[in-house]
């Protein structure tokens, strides 16, 4: 009785904080989530409370739902003891799974050692399914079960554009056809940087290599160079955003002050971080095993390859998706096909409202901008990004030009340095010029392809093409080809022979009668055993091929 004296005054006390929400009037979530606060329940549970109380409005509508989950174990308190004892022992305090009917087995055993009446089997897997979801997370000893119902503490927040970024990579679902430049299907990298404010996206690339620095250092150039140049090097034209007011439909970043990531070799590299502190950024390891501190990178990635799963010859996330798709056969999108997709998914991304923001992600970097105002301290320019990112090389200034990638380059204001050695630095993204460091600082001269040299867009390509050493792409039926002639020269080589000055031809090979040609004598089984090996000697005569 007193039990049930509690709980009719728990079920009153409840009823009495949702009578003022009865009728019409809605209950906030704010208040929702102040009474599920102080009653330790969640917010959906207080709403299925205020509608019980609005079918029935008294107390005693709760007090059912109470007493009736307070009420529901009747087992004898022998039985009792061994179903929680086996619980605790074989259930939860294992790391390994235990099935429910192993549990009933050792329960039915322990009951009848001790004379206590038996449970059903049914009664064993609603004792189970009753255990909170945090108890059976907590008796697992991995990581990711434990953190799963732990409370997530911290929290990323900015309300000046471009102030903190996050940068992630992510393997493509998505098969690229490549056999243009000799590299068959390949599925590509794509590296994202996003703004926490605004959400906007503040820069990518795209690499046909496994991520690594030169793919962090890129991304942060493209986020700091003019999105003009780049909407019309991939031939995207503005006037559609123009004819609508827009003038800039990809936000440009002023300034950059935290840079967050996590813990990948390429992120923490002396490199990198060296580069982003040239430019005033601080680098921001996320803590280790605090995932949700990159939540905003990792949802835009998510945002993106659904989209990349509306392409033909997409590979989809995981293998039960993709089901009996064959991804091979729709591939054929080209890696510059896909780079001009990637932007226009970016800018239609800008134009669409974000569920976080309310608004889109343009919208929000205009009202943000006009809420900070100037910005405090130097801005970053392109030149300032390549001296921070790009990787310098030696080089020496022929009188040709200097040569890169058996590409040479020149300009006029080299010639008084012939024959020095100086340090050089590419765009991969741009190989029609580069740039040389004459005094070993940051001031950089820009030296151009000269005339009448292959011309390639993107490095990668460029790199893992024939084309580059000088070679055209060899047909493959010619190589083949090429093979079987090699082999047959081996074979004359290594089986000719001057037996009474008459050459042994071939077995393998056919002979070709003509006219003025000396037939050769007869092979004899002599001879054969004298050359052949041993277990493939056959005593037989050889006679002349057919037609002879």
């Amino acid at each position: 009785m007193d039990e049930s004296s509690d709980i009719f005054k728990v079920s009153v006390r409840r009823f009495n904080r949702l009578v003022p929400w009865l009728g019409p009037k809605p209950l906030p979530k704010s208040e929702a989530s102040k009474i599920a606060r102080d009653e330790g329940v969640s917010v959906r549970q207080v709403y299925r409370w205020r509608a019980i109380v609005q079918l029935k409005p008294t107390a005693a509508a709760l007090l059912d739902r109470q007493v009736k989950k307070f009420t529901c174990k009747r087992m004898h308190p022998d039985t009792e003891a061994v179903i929680t004892q086996v619980l605790d022992e074989f259930y939860l305090g294992r790391e390994e799974e235990c099935s429910v009917p192993r549990l009933y087995d050792r329960i039915i055993t322990r009951c009848d050692k001790i004379g206590a009446p038996r449970p059903s089997l049914n009664t064993i897997y609603r004792r189970v399914a009753d255990l909170s979801l945090a108890a059976k997370a907590a008796a697992k000893k991995t990581s990711k079960k434990k953190d799963q119902f732990k409370p997530l503490t911290g929290r990323i927040t900015s309300n000046i554009p471009f102030e903190r970024i996050q940068i992630d990579h992510t393997l493509v679902d998505k098969i690229l056809d490549l056999t243009p430049y000799g590299l068959g299907f390949r599925r590509p990298w794509l590296t994202l940087a996003i703004d926490i404010a605004t959400r906007a996206i503040f820069g990518y690339y795209l690499s046909l290599a496994h991520p690594n620095v030169n793919s962090c250092a890129l991304t942060m150039m493209i986020g700091f160079s003019d999105r003009s140049l780049l909407l019309t090097r991939l031939g995207i034209s503005l006037e559609p955003f123009e004819a609508q007011g827009i003038t800039e439909p990809w936000p440009s970043a002023r300034r950059v002050s935290i840079a967050g990531f996590d813990n990948a070799r390429e992120f923490i590299s002396p490199r990198f971080t060296s580069g982003l502190e040239f430019l005033g950024i601080e680098p921001l390891p996320r803590p280790l095993g605090k995932k949700h501190y990159g939540g905003h990178i990792e949802s835009l990635i998510g945002k993106f390859m659904a989209d990349v799963h509306m392409l033909k010859g997409t590979t989809f996330s995981n293998v039960v998706k993709k089901g009996d798709y064959d991804s091979l056969k729709h591939a054929g999108m080209t890696f510059d096909e896909f780079e001009v997709w990637l932007v226009l998914n970016i800018l239609r991304y800008h134009m669409k409202v974000h569920s976080a923001l309310g608004c889109s992600p343009y919208t929000k970097f205009q009202l943000l901008q006009k809420e900070a105002g100037p910005q405090i301290g130097p801005t970053p320019s392109p030149g300032d990004a390549r001296r921070a990112f790009l990787k310098r090389l030696p080089a020496t200034i022929r009188k040709d030009g200097i040569q890169l990638h058996h590409r040479m380059y020149w300009s006029d204001r080299l010639a008084p340095y012939l024959g020095q050695r100086v340090e050089i630095a590419y765009h991969p993204l741009d190989l029609r010029e580069i740039y040389v460091s004459l005094d070993g600082t940051c001031d950089h001269l820009v030296a151009s392809l000269t005339p009448g040299q292959i011309e390639c867009r993107n490095h990668e390509l460029w790199d893992r093409t024939s084309p580059r050493r000088g070679r055209h792409i060899e047909d493959t039926r010619q190589e083949f080809l090429a093979r079987q002639l090699l082999e047959a020269q081996d074979d004359l080589d290594k089986k000719t022979c001057k037996i009474g000055h008459t050459p042994l031809v071939p077995r393998h090979l056919p002979y070709l009668p003509g006219e003025g040609v000396n037939r050769p004598r007869p092979i004899l089984v002599t001879d054969v055993q004298a050359l052949a090996p041993r277990r493939s000697f056959r005593p037989a005569l050889l006679e002349y091929p057919e037609g002879s």
